[in-house]
């Protein structure tokens, strides 16, 4: 990928070259802000109306995709959201604002089968759409210090409508994890009408860590792709 974040670059002048860094991109420049209002119905479907914005490092992965065809746009977003079975797209928008480095997807979402059914119960998992699921490989014995390159920071909250006649019989309230590479947090709520809010932030800090650090650093991804997989038990009334 052709990044230039955080690069050391030779600009040649009229008067002679010179090296400048390019600017460093924390956190808080490389935000992803996924946004979707869920509407769940009684056999484990869904339609979603989900909205991504992305700055900085974060835009850089994402810009390009307005413009290929429909056709593959389609299939990145299968491929994007492949925790989903049976993933229909809809409609899809893109705004890319060059000038402030701000990439805007806008899409409909629907699948047939999301949630699974057992008895009288719905199980489903809220966060839909921005999973972490992979873990760093294991090493018996780590010989090399290892680099986070960049800092990003993910958020995410979505509103999830729950289908009449069916209520919360289990969901977990949150998760907090605070570490030297980064922070995780999530939380859901139960919003009046019959909604829950599951909001969720992501922040990965850019750094050189001690190969003595690497068994903590693959513990945390574990722990987030462990509650990136929270369930939520609804049952009949």
């Amino acid at each position: 990928a052709g990044f230039t974040d955080d690069r050391d670059v030779l600009l040649v002048k009229p008067e002679g070259g010179e090296i400048v860094h390019t600017k460093v991109y924390n956190a808080d420049d490389s935000v992803q802000k996924t946004m979707a209002h869920i509407s769940l119905n009684d056999a484990g479907g869904f339609v979603a109306d989900v909205d991504i914005t992305t700055t900085g490092f974060q835009y850089n992965i994402h810009e390009g995709i307005e413009n290929r065809t429909e056709k593959d746009q389609k299939l990145h977003y299968k491929e994007y959201w492949d925790n989903i079975n049976a993933l229909t797209i809809g409609n899809i928008a893109i705004e890319n604002d060059k000038d402030n480095i701000v990439y805007k997807e806008t899409l409909k979402l629907s699948s047939e089968n999301y949630a699974s059914k057992s008895g009288n119960r719905l199980i489903f998992q809220p966060n839909m759409f921005n999973k972490v699921t992979n873990i760093p490989p294991r090493y018996s014995e780590r010989k090399l210090e290892f680099k986070i390159d960049r800092s990003f920071k993910d958020i995410d909250e979505f509103i999830i409508q729950i289908p009449e006649g069916l209520k919360v019989e289990a969901m977990a309230e949150g998760k907090d994890i605070d570490t030297k590479f980064g922070t995780y947090n999530f939380k859901i709520e139960a919003l009046e009408g019959n909604k829950l809010k599951y909001t969720r932030t992501y922040i990965l800090n850019k750094g050189n860590y001690e190969k003595e650090d690497y068994k903590a650093f693959r513990d945390f991804r574990k722990q987030i792709v462990k509650n990136d997989k929270t369930k939520v038990v609804l049952i009949r009334n």
